[in-house]
């Protein structure tokens, strides 16, 4: 019983660093753009038994339930990681063995990239991750009641493999350069226009 849990930061926040490439509205919209290609791919996925969005936002939550999604409420205070400590925790109330943390910001992850981290997922005593490319977590694939706390931030592969390891537990790396590739920054944008106008 593997969830998706996928955090939404609310869109007048969200990706703050292309202010100078683009306004407000256009940062809203590439936002749900990416929340739907992410959405998209893991409903496509196999091997997923439900998804959850976590966000505060009013349009994304919109864009879940639009899906049949289960949308829950990001708590007041906390951030990113006490966001996933509230999907946990209403993960385990209903059923769910393992948890998979998915960012909405994945623009050319698909269904078989995902399927492909499911898949490689070795069972109760292992978390999966994926590097992404400023060394942040991509993905994270752990059992339920989380074994470790979550630690999403700057350089949160190297704390979360740390904190795997200090637990006993096996943390296994996987290699999946669509999910490693999260858009954060103007070059980022840039690669993804490109690659786009390549097509």
């Amino acid at each position: 019983m593997i969830w998706a849990a996928v955090p939404v930061k609310r869109l007048d926040q969200a990706k703050q660093r292309l202010a100078d490439a683009l306004d407000p509205p256009a940062r809203a919209d590439l936002v749900l753009s990416m929340l739907d290609n992410v959405l998209t791919g893991l409903l496509a996925a196999e091997g997923l038994a439900g998804i959850v969005v976590v966000t505060g936002d009013a349009a994304a939550a919109a864009h879940a339930v639009e899906r049949g999604i289960q949308v829950l409420p990001e708590p007041p205070a906390g951030g990113l990681n006490q966001a996933l400590v509230v999907a946990a925790d209403w993960l385990q109330h209903h059923g769910a063995t393992a948890m998979l943390v998915i960012p909405a910001d994945l623009p050319l992850a698909r269904a078989v990239d995902f399927t492909h981290l499911i898949a490689a997922h070795r069972g109760a005593g292992t978390v999966t991750c994926v590097r992404s490319k400023d060394g942040g977590t991509g993905a994270l694939l752990c059992p339920l009641p989380p074994p470790v706390p979550f630690a999403f931030g700057p350089d949160s592969f190297i704390s979360h493999g740390m904190a795997v390891k200090a637990a006993g537990l096996c943390f296994h790396a996987v290699d999946i350069p669509h999910i490693a590739f999260d858009l954060d920054a103007p070059e980022d944008l840039a690669a993804v226009q490109a690659r786009s106008a390549g097509k």
